[in-house]
């Protein structure tokens, strides 16, 4: 019983000194357990199969049709774009963004 009395002592004096190592070798071995899970696995890069390179060559087009008609439109309507207020000038610009689809259903609704 007398060791136990002694053990307490001792260990009320040094107990900085056992958990210090202890904390010490707990920080390493998280540090090295999380250097694995810590990096991101890389995501391949999808692949394009020719249907997916057609789809997309399709949609350049598309949009290249549409620039060039709103070009055309432009260039055939300068005075009338020229009229135009501030407000739908802005409009206007917003309107060169959209796909043709919007800017068709936008004509139908101002009818």
């Amino acid at each position: 019983m007398m060791w136990i009395k002694k053990a307490w002592d001792w260990l009320k004096k040094y107990w900085k000194w056992i958990l210090f190592p202890v904390g010490i070798i707990g920080m390493v071995v998280t540090y090295f357990l999380g250097r694995g899970t810590g990096r991101p696995t890389p995501v391949p890069d999808p692949d394009f199969s020719d249907q997916g390179e057609q789809a997309l060559d399709k949609a350049e087009e598309a949009n290249r049709k549409r620039d060039e008609r709103l070009e055309e439109l432009n260039a055939r309507h300068t005075e009338l774009l020229n009229d135009l207020t501030d407000e739908q000038k802005k409009e206007h610009d917003q309107l060169k963004e959209k796909s043709i689809e919007e800017v068709v259903d936008w004509f139908d609704n101002q009818r």
